[in-house]
């Protein structure tokens, strides 16, 4: 076990909660991860975290012997177009730019689950995954059935977020912390 990466695990599953965490005392709703760093005029001190976060993440999986250099370059290069792009998203709503930016942010949002999919299965090699599968879609189409519906019913998004955010806990922090001990 490498004490220093389980501890840096564990302070990003930490960090990570008490954003969710803030969002619950000043927002009233928990939020999806994206809206949490995609809004950085608004909430600056946020979007650092994470990619503080996403930056300690990153070198602790960068101990896999399991993913490549390559791998985890354009992974990485995913994850910092995942965030500016989301920031784009949320700052250019409302005008002519923001479906442009929303298909932008939507498709790497999904890149970003199809790694965190491909990491997590070669990793632990378990059939669980497909459920996660059948989680994600679901995640999918609540979060495409609210925004093109403009229902705006809260259950769909709240639904629709608590599933992104246990897959993302799921699925990231279990390598995470497999990594943490078996390296």
């Amino acid at each position: 076990m490498n004490k220093k990466l389980f501890l840096l695990t564990t302070l990003i599953f930490i960090v990570s909660l008490g954003i969710q965490i803030y969002h619950l005392k000043h927002d009233g709703d928990i939020k999806y991860i994206c809206n949490s760093f995609g809004n950085f005029r608004q909430r600056p001190l946020l979007t650092i975290l994470w990619v503080i976060i996403t930056l300690i993440g990153s070198f602790i999986l960068s101990h896999s012997s399991k993913l490549s250099k390559n791998f985890m370059l354009f992974y990485n290069l995913c994850v910092f177009l995942l965030i500016v792009i989301a920031n784009l998203d949320y700052e250019h709503r409302g005008t002519d730019y923001h479906k442009f930016f929303q298909y932008i942010h939507y498709f790497f949002t999904i890149l970003f689950f199809v790694f965190s999919f491909y990491v997590f299965h070669a990793h632990t090699k378990s059939k669980i995954i497909i459920l996660f599968y059948v989680l994600f879609i679901l995640f999918c189409i609540l979060h495409l059935l609210y925004y093109a519906l403009n229902s705006k019913k809260k259950i769909i998004k709240t639904i629709s977020t608590i599933l992104e955010l246990l897959l993302f806990y799921i699925l990231v922090f279990t390598v995470l912390i497999k990594i943490s001990l078996h390296f």
